[in-house]
């Protein structure tokens, strides 16, 4: 439903505005997808959207970084973001500093919608519910996009988007129950 789309028209997001021509390669990220169509397709592949934890202990690398690929200040040859040129890059590009094991573009490119609806203090709920809240009005985003600024890069840094909307800045990851 692409009427539903907010891309980002260089002053503004508008609603159904054109993607510009990188968003139509073969390789480019998902976007304009709401939360129900990202979770619907993750389960047609036999998977799901990750929850906010799983997300950021797989971008965390399992050593607490505060980056993925670690401590440094981004830079366009960390993760695709604003100061990078505004457009989504391919699905399978990897930043040269990231091991071969770390999962691609946990930082830029395009934010990932993931399971949970968005609680405020969502860390205090880990040891009793990993799962997040069980209601709410917004689901949360993570990773940070093209037009982001740096901070947005970090692995804790979150936030939430209205589920019923498809965002040009906004995709999807799927993972599967091991």
């Amino acid at each position: 439903d692409w009427e539903r789309c907010y891309a980002w028209t260089g002053e503004g997001f508008e609603q159904g505005a054109p993607l510009p021509d990188a968003f139509a390669r073969d390789d480019a990220p998902a976007v304009c997808v709401t939360w129900r169509q990202a979770a619907a397709y993750c389960g047609w592949l036999g998977k799901r959207l990750p929850t906010e934890l799983e997300w950021e202990v797989a971008a965390r690398g399992g050593d607490r970084r505060i980056y993925p690929w670690g401590a440094e200040e981004p830079t366009c040859e960390h993760a695709n973001f604003a100061e990078c040129g505004r457009t989504p890059t391919a699905v399978d590009a990897r930043p040269p500093r990231l091991d071969e094991a770390a999962p691609k573009n946990m930082a830029g490119n395009v934010a990932e919608w993931i399971h949970d609806w968005y609680g405020k203090s969502y860390s205090r709920s880990w040891p009793r519910d990993p799962r997040g809240p069980r209601y709410g009005r917004l689901r949360g985003v993570r990773g940070g996009s093209f037009y982001d600024p740096p901070e947005v890069l970090r692995t804790s840094y979150r936030y939430a988007l209205t589920p019923g909307f498809g965002y040009a800045f906004v995709g999807l990851r799927c993972v599967a129950d091991m």
